[in-house]
C-alpha cells in the first residue's frame, strides 16, 4: 500500500522552463543559424531577440547529462530563442503571454537523484535566494513538454495541452491544460500501458496557476483523484492550497532570475492515512519555474531543510 500511496504524494510540476527550442520541422526556421540580422528562431519563426537573462554563454555546469530515463535535448536546441518574443517587463506581475507552455519546449536542470533528499536553505538573504551551488550528487536532466497525440491514455484527456515529468523516481507523467486564465492538472500516468500501469484523473482540475500571477494571488482546489495506480484500484481526496507568499531574486546555476514564490501546501487523503507537503515553486517570466523544491512526507516548518525534490535551472 505505501508504494502506491508515494506514486501520488505530492505530484507537482509546472512549467519546469521555458528555455527550449520547438519542434518546427517543416516551418520558417528550426534554429537561430537559419535566421539573419541576429534574430532567433522562436516558435518556427525568426524574431528579434530580447533582453533577457543570457544562458548561451553559461559554463555547463554538471557534466553529461546522466542517463537515465530522460530525453536528451531536442535538435537545435537553443536557450535563448523561446525567450525573445516574451515581454519579459519585470514587473511583478506575470500574465499569460509571460508563460509559455507548448508542446516542444523544454529546459535543463540540476536535480537531486531520485530517493536521496537533498539539503536545501529556502530563507531569503538580502532579497535573494542563493541556489546556484551544485551538488556531489546532482544529476543534469532536460525536462521538456511533449503532445499528449498517440499517447495510450489520450483519450482519456481529450482538452489536454501537454504532458510533462511529474515524478522522476516514479517515471510518472502528469497531463495539463493551459488556458488564458489558469494551468490545470487534468491526470497523472505511466509512460506506458499494462498491467502495473498508472492512469489517475481528478475529478475537479487542479490549478496549479491562476493568471495573472502576483503578491495577491492566493487560491484552493479540492479534488478526488481515482483510477488505476500501478495497476491497483485507487481513490483518495486531495486539497491544493496556493498562495505567492514572497518575491525577490533566485540565483540558480543558470543565472539570476527576479521571482515570485508560489507556496503549495499538499494534502492527501487515502483511507484512514494522510500525507502531507510543502513545495515552492519560483516563477519568472518566460521562463516560467526556475526553481522547484519539494519538502519531504509530514513537513511542516515553513523553513525546512530537507527536500525530496530539488530542482534548478542548468545551463545547457
Amino acid at each position: 500500500m505505501r508504494s502506491r500511496r508515494t506514486q501520488l504524494g505530492a505530484l507537482l510540476t509546472l512549467i519546469a522552463g521555458g528555455v527550449a527550442s520547438c519542434d518546427t520541422s517543416g516551418i520558417g526556421c528550426r534554429i537561430d543559424t537559419e535566421c539573419t540580422g541576429g534574430d532567433v528562431c522562436v516558435a518556427g519563426q525568426c524574431a528579434s531577440h530580447r533582453d533577457d537573462p543570457d544562458l548561451s554563454g553559461v559554463v555547463s555546469d554538471g557534466g553529461p547529462r546522466a542517463d537515465m530515463a530522460q530525453p536528451g535535448a531536442p535538435d537545435g536546441f537553443s536557450p535563448d530563442a523561446l525567450t525573445s518574443g516574451c515581454p519579459f517587463n519585470q514587473d511583478g506581475i506575470i500574465q499569460r503571454l509571460e508563460i509559455p507552455a507548448m508542446p516542444g519546449l523544454g529546459g535543463f536542470f540540476m536535480s537531486n537523484q531520485g530517493g536521496q533528499n537533498a539539503t536545501v536553505n529556502v530563507k531569503k538573504t538580502g532579497g535573494v535566494w542563493d541556489f546556484s551551488a551544485v551538488g556531489a550528487g546532482d544529476e543534469k536532466i532536460f525536462d521538456g513538454l511533449s503532445s499528449p497525440t498517440g499517447t495510450w491514455w489520450a483519450a482519456d484527456f481529450p482538452t489536454a495541452s501537454y504532458y510533462q515529468l511529474a515524478d522522476a523516481e516514479n517515471d510518472l507523467l502528469g497531463v495539463y491544460k493551459i488556458e488564458d486564465t489558469k494551468l490545470s492538472l487534468l491526470g497523472i500516468v505511466s509512460r506506458t500501458s499494462g498491467f502495473t500501469s498508472t492512469k489517475l484523473v481528478y475529478a475537479t482540475p487542479i490549478e496549479v496557476l491562476r493568471f495573472p500571477l502576483s503578491t495577491s494571488s492566493a487560491w484552493s482546489t479540492t479534488s478526488s483523484v481515482s483510477g488505476t495506480a500501478s495497476g491497483f484500484g485507487f481513490l483518495a481526496s486531495e486539497t491544493w492550497t496556493m498562495k505567492v507568499d514572497d518575491s525577490g531574486t533566485a540565483k540558480t546555476p543558470a543565472a539570476d532570475f527576479p521571482v515570485l514564490r508560489l507556496r503549495v501546501d499538499y494534502v492527501q487523503t487515502l483511507g484512514f492515512s494522510v500525507t502531507r507537503r510543502i513545495i515552492y515553486l519560483y516563477i519568472t517570466e518566460c521562463y516560467g519555474t526556475v526553481v522547484r523544491v519539494k519538502s519531504t512526507s509530514g513537513e511542516t516548518a515553513t523553513d525546512f531543510t530537507q527536500a525530496s525534490e530539488f530542482r534548478r535551472l542548468a545551463a545547457p
